[in-house]
């Protein structure tokens, strides 16, 4: 599938914090990041997110 340089962009703005709540998804407070509770090894800050157990990150 390939996406536009708009659409990417419109992503990589989406809070992840506002969306995943949105979704009904849990959040916990972690320092300045939010940790996932379905998915513990998964924070975010804003936009941002890294999965420690795979050491990746990054935005979307």
């Amino acid at each position: 599938m390939t996406y536009t340089q708009a659409q990417i962009d419109k992503a990589n703005a989406v809070d992840l914090e506002k969306f995943l709540r949105a979704q009904g998804e849990t959040l916990v407070r972690s320092g300045k990041e939010y940790r996932w509770k379905a998915h513990d090894s998964l924070t975010v800050c804003g936009n941002k997110w890294f999965r420690h157990s795979q050491s990746k990150g990054g935005m979307y």
